[in-house]
């Protein structure tokens, strides 16, 4: 049986936050039953958010959801 840490860097290789989104969060629904499913998918919400302000230029540790609002046009 394969570890946690094997799965998710199976699922998560080659992969694009953007674009493949979707895809890798019915992986985690369908193939991965460990107690630790709902922190996966929370952490891989967060790990997209995070790239999205990446793109949009904002940097630091202390990335909050204020800092995503602060960012959006209008």
């Amino acid at each position: 049986m394969k570890s946690t840490y094997d799965f998710l860097d199976e699922l998560f290789q080659g992969r694009n936050l953007e674009t493949d989104g979707e895809l890798i969060r019915k992986e985690i629904e369908n193939r991965y039953f460990g107690a630790s499913q709902k922190a996966i998918m929370v952490a891989f919400r967060d790990a997209q958010r995070r790239f999205r302000l990446y793109k949009k230029g904002v940097r630091g540790d202390n990335l909050t959801r204020q800092d995503e609002l602060s960012t959006s046009p209008g």
